[in-house]
């Protein structure tokens, strides 16, 4: 195992399609869509993580596969590198890639990649995300 396989990175892969699946399940939602105000009619509350997932995931996967080298430009800071930055973004790239085509709303869901330890790091970089509007 090499410095390159980082729970922190992979966790903030993870988070990135959770949330855009989070996003995507609000935006569809037939209750915020027709402004009704009891919770039980909108289909977000209804819904547990994992179905937010698990109806989002592909398009979710997608679009984080195609800002890949963006989201590791912003998570960089908090990996370790070798001493070639150009290998390393290659490295990282390919190791997002292989975890995303690989993985599934359960592995996602139930893998535990972001925990308390990474929590903190992930979350700065996130508002770094929002800030990019990926």
């Amino acid at each position: 195992m090499t410095f390159y396989d980082n729970v922190d990175w992979v966790g903030f892969l993870t988070e990135n399609v959770i949330r855009k699946c989070v996003s995507w399940t609000l935006a569809d939602c037939p209750g915020c869509q027709d402004g009704m105000k009891n919770d039980i009619l909108h289909q977000h509350h209804q819904l547990s993580l994992l179905d937010r997932v698990q109806n989002h995931f592909e398009k979710a996967r997608g679009e984080v596969l195609g800002s890949l080298p963006t989201l590791y430009k912003i998570f960089a800071p908090s990996l370790p590198h070798s001493s070639d930055p150009k290998k390393d973004a290659v490295i990282y790239c390919n190791l997002g890639k292989t975890f995303l085509l690989t993985s599934s709303p359960q592995a996602l869901y139930f893998g535990r990649y972001i925990n308390s330890l990474n929590d903190s790091c992930i979350s700065e970089a996130m508002v770094k995300v929002k800030k990019a509007k990926l």
